[in-house]
């Protein structure tokens, strides 16, 4: 079975989780930087040439109205750029609450990496949604 890229989008830091091949457990991949001034896009692109990857999750922040916010239609078009240049299917899933979840976490693990525990913390809820529905 192909994999799940996640993604917690952010335009100095993009925070990256995939699955296993079950689609049981999802763990973390190291945060990638992006450099000032630069798209995230081309730098994202070289962290994602990973092989067997089915779908990329993004994380998608509702604001506390559930209207969009600026960051959310950034996202959404982040992801439609993103499915095109890589023709790989994208799935916006909220994120309300996980940057502070993943801040606990990295409090307890003694992690600076609170990017890549938001996306680990994203995949995890969707890929227990699609198991939930065997």
């Amino acid at each position: 079975m192909a994999q799940i890229i996640a993604i917690d989008y952010g335009t100095r830091f993009i925070g990256l989780a995939i699955s296993d091949e079950t689609r049981l457990i999802a763990t973390t991949l190291p945060t990638v930087r992006v450099p000032r001034g630069r798209e995230p896009l081309p730098t994202l692109l070289k962290a994602l040439e990973i092989n067997n990857i089915e779908q990329i999750v993004i994380g998608y922040p509702s604001g506390l109205d559930n209207k969009p916010t600026q960051m959310s239609r950034e996202i959404e078009k982040f992801s439609q750029e993103l499915e095109k240049r890589t023709g790989i299917k994208t799935k916006l899933w909220n994120e309300t609450y996980t940057s502070q979840q993943a801040e606990t976490i990295k409090l307890k693990k003694k992690s600076h990496d609170s990017h890549s525990h938001a996306a680990r913390i994203i995949l995890q809820e969707y890929l227990d949604h699609l198991n939930s529905e065997i």
